[in-house]
């Protein structure tokens, strides 16, 4: 029968494991979690900052709603006040319009 060689040099000598073997895989096993630790320390990171400008961008937006909101209502008040008989006849027409459709909805 062959004998088939490791594809990491130095794990077998002719056929047997050398004696340092055990220590070499504790090593390698150190290194991995090392290096396994430090990607979830990245993705973490990551993660994180992703997180902020996510709520950045949220507080932004909902400042952003908040003055135009602001900015409508002023609209909205200054057109009453300018024109109080045409506001109050949109008001009782869309009245009419909500009394129509609760009406017909009951029928």
């Amino acid at each position: 029968m062959s004998q088939s060689k490791s594809p990491v040099a130095g794990t077998w000598n002719d056929g047997q494991q050398s004696a340092d073997e055990p220590s070499r895989l504790g090593e390698h096993v150190d290194h991995f979690k090392e290096h396994l630790s430090a990607a979830g320390q990245d993705a973490a990171n990551a993660a994180r900052s992703g997180l902020t400008a996510a709520q950045q961008a949220a507080c932004r937006s909902m400042d952003s709603a908040k003055r135009q909101g602001q900015e409508a209502m002023s609209a909205v008040s200054k057109k009453v006040s300018d024109n109080p008989m045409v506001s109050l006849g949109v008001a009782a027409g869309v009245g009419l319009l909500v009394g129509l459709l609760i009406f017909r909805r009951r029928s």
